[in-house]
């Protein structure tokens, strides 16, 4: 039997954990005895306050709070959303994978045999210790889980965090990484009447806090990709997470018109430093603001906990060498002296120094300085094909009537949505791969929307990869939903996360202002002038480390001594505690007369 217990007596307020236990190790072998302890333990252990302990007092993210678990589902379904899709890994993988040396054959629908994993990538997967190693071969793979399981065998699934894939981007980037920094010419076929060609550079941004790392390199907390879009008149902006998913290589018969486009001025200049002012007024600050957001919350918790349940031994085991002396001092020691004691209780106090410094160091998260890692010029494909010498007519070439229209098309969805009972948000300059966030305020799910307007005498759309990067499994499983009937106004009840159903929770007051937490404790106490150590040590292990786990709180502690003696204190009495008074550094104190 398993049983979360607090050792202070805070889950049952009966018979401490200490005598149980005693009883079970002493009569346990009687079944009637074990039986009654069952017993004692199931009635005594209150379930809510078991759970109200873990939320105070945990260390991880389990067990969260319905709006925690809310927050953590929106984000879990915006990353979902996001992911590539399945045939942009597919395509990468298999050209890379091949030009490795590796053997990849097309199988059943979706499904692929890798018959030979190249030596290379197997060796540098042993020497970066994978925790699954990497086969020689693969009887099936695939890279969409839908495709895993519709013929025998059982496929592996390709997807980022497989050894497989990890290896070969590794392997890939340390043979050709250099051709990102030469740079690359791509092409824009959706900008059919551009004019002018762009720079695309991609850096990486990393952050890092107080700790020391592996071989005196900092302690990486968040790295991520950016990408800055660099046109003509040096305007910069944020690109999205995969803007060269839009772009091709160029073909044979366009090389000798982008190689002309290479010789514009504004190419000669310092894109690498433009990019990186950019990067570091906009993108780094952004990365930063979530890193830290998410990490200091983090530590907050720990440090509440560690200094909680530190001090609280520390205080139990300096409350035990002083009980120790004491009874040494009377002629009754132990097998536990009082210097072995205090020595633990130092022992403990080290400990949290040590560990506090570390969580000072988990707290100083800093930016490094983003890094270059390629660049592109990317050229539109209407600069590229041959002039006709007639001006281009229409509704298309008029970029302030497509910016209207688009306009109008987001107005009329959010009209939509609000119809629906949902809660839009533009998300379109996020460049997230969708236009609209809407939230079904009954269930909690997003809806994510990409929004494309046309003139009344349109017939097509233009769709690029972000608007056709969101996952196909999260669209479709979007379409299937159906909304569910709006709960009544007015009933007093807040319904439960994803379900729709009323709350067995206590009503929220009016207008969901949650009520004022007290800011000061205080307390007053009389001590046993004649053993006020384990007092005082109680006192310290049940209050004062319970305060002390909430940061930023000061607890001031003052002990009042009022002694009368009816015939006055003697003149080696008064000399003796004036010298030891000293001692302690106690300013105020005397004694008085009548």
């Amino acid at each position: 039997m398993a049983i979360a217990y607090d050792f202070d007596g805070t889950l049952a307020p009966g018979k401490p954990l200490r005598d149980l236990l005693m009883e079970a190790v002493l009569y346990g072998d009687d079944p009637k005895h074990k039986q009654r302890l069952f017993t004692a333990v199931d009635g005594v252990v209150d379930k809510q306050k078991i759970e109200k302990l873990i939320r105070e007092r945990k260390l991880t993210s389990e067990g969260l709070d319905p709006r925690t678990v809310t927050e953590i589902r929106e984000k879990m379904e915006r990353a979902g959303a996001r992911r590539l899709q399945p045939h942009y890994i597919r395509a990468f993988f298999e050209k890379a994978f091949v030009r490795l040396g590796g053997q990849i054959r097309r199988r059943e629908t979706g499904r692929y045999e890798i018959t030979r994993v190249p030596g290379r990538l197997r060796d540098r997967d042993r020497f970066a210790g994978g925790v699954v190693p990497i086969a020689e071969r693969y009887e099936r793979v695939c890279f969409d889980k839908e495709y895993r399981d519709t013929h025998k065998p059982q496929a592996a699934i390709i997807t980022p965090g497989h050894g497989l894939l990890d290896v070969t981007i590794a392997v890939t980037l340390e043979e050709a990484g250099d051709v990102l920094k030469r740079g690359a010419i791509l092409v824009n076929e959706a900008d059919e009447y551009g004019t002018a060609a762009h720079v695309l550079v991609t850096l990486e941004h990393t952050i890092r806090d107080g700790r020391p790392g592996r071989n005196g390199q900092p302690s990486v907390v968040s790295r991520k990709m950016q990408f800055v879009m660099l046109e003509e008149q040096s305007n910069a902006q944020d690109a999205g997470p995969a803007p060269y998913l839009d772009f091709r290589p160029l073909q044979r018969d366009e090389i000798d018109a982008a190689h002309r486009l290479l010789e514009a001025d504004w190419l000669k200049g310092d894109i690498e430093k433009m990019a990186m002012h950019f990067a570091i007024a906009q993108l780094v600050p952004q990365h930063l603001k979530e890193t830290r957001e998410r990490r200091l919350a983090e530590v907050d918790r720990v440090e509440g906990e560690v200094k909680a349940r530190l001090k609280r031994e520390i205080n139990y085991w300096d409350g035990r060498a002083e009980e120790l002396a004491l009874k040494e001092q009377a002629g009754k020691g132990g097998r536990l002296n009082s210097g072995n004691a205090r020595a633990y209780a130092q022992t403990l106090t080290e400990r949290l120094d040590r560990r506090l410094r570390q969580l000072v160091e988990e707290r100083d998260i800093q930016a490094l300085p983003p890094q270059v890692k390629g660049a592109a010029l990317i050229i539109p494909i209407g600069l590229l094909k041959p002039k006709t010498g007639v001006a281009p007519t229409g509704f298309a070439e008029d970029e302030r009537a497509r910016a209207e229209v688009e306009r109008l098309a987001m107005q009329a969805v959010f009209a939509s949505e609000r119809a629906l009972g949902r809660e839009p948000v533009d998300v379109s300059a996020a460049k997230v791969g969708y236009d609209i966030e809407s939230r079904d305020p009954i269930t909690g799910h997003l809806h994510f929307l990409e929004v494309k307007g046309r003139i009344e005498t349109g017939d097509t759309v233009d769709l690029n990869s972000e608007a056709v990067l969101v996952h196909r499994d999260v669209a479709d499983a979007q379409l299937a939903k159906q909304t569910p009937p709006a709960a009544p106004l007015g009933t007093g009840y807040v319904g439960e996360i994803g379900t729709g159903q009323p709350s067995t929770s206590e009503p929220r007051p009016a207008g969901g202002a949650r009520a004022a937490r007290p800011r000061r404790f205080y307390a007053k106490i009389a001590l046993d002038p004649n053993r006020p150590t384990p007092q005082v040590s109680n006192i310290a292990q049940s209050i004062l480390s319970e305060l002390d786990r909430v940061r930023g709180t000061r607890v001031t502690l003052t002990l009042d001594i009022d002694a009368e003696a009816a015939d006055g204190f003697p003149e080696d009495v008064e000399m003796v505690v004036r010298d030891n008074a000293a001692s302690l550094r106690i300013t105020d104190f005397g004694f008085e007369g009548e």
